[in-house]
């Protein structure tokens, strides 16, 4: 089954996730998916507690990978592109 977030989070990367109610988990470990009532949810180890974290991906808000399991020269690319895009005033198509 395909679904949207295909690729968009890799198995033992940490992140911070956000929910639409919003909550924060910090430093959530990405393990993988399982399907749940039919519905295929995004699975979590919360890495202080060593609890299981279970999101629906229509309740997720955002997710920030940690620049530490980043590689250093693309965290720069990345951080002058944003601003460079600041600077210039271009906007995402979709944002408007």
């Amino acid at each position: 089954m395909s679904t949207f977030d295909d690729g968009l989070m890799a198995q033992g990367i940490e992140y911070n996730v956000g929910t639409s109610s919003g909550f924060l988990f910090k430093e959530a470990v990405f393990i993988g998916k399982k399907m749940q009532n039919g519905k295929e949810m995004l699975c979590f180890k919360l890495h202080k507690s060593d609890e299981q974290l279970v999101i629906n991906p229509s309740y997720m808000a955002f997710s920030l990978e940690h620049k530490d399991n980043m590689n250093d020269v693309i965290y720069e690319e990345g951080i002058k592109a944003w601003e460079g895009e600041k600077k210039d005033g271009k906007t995402d198509s979709k944002t408007g």
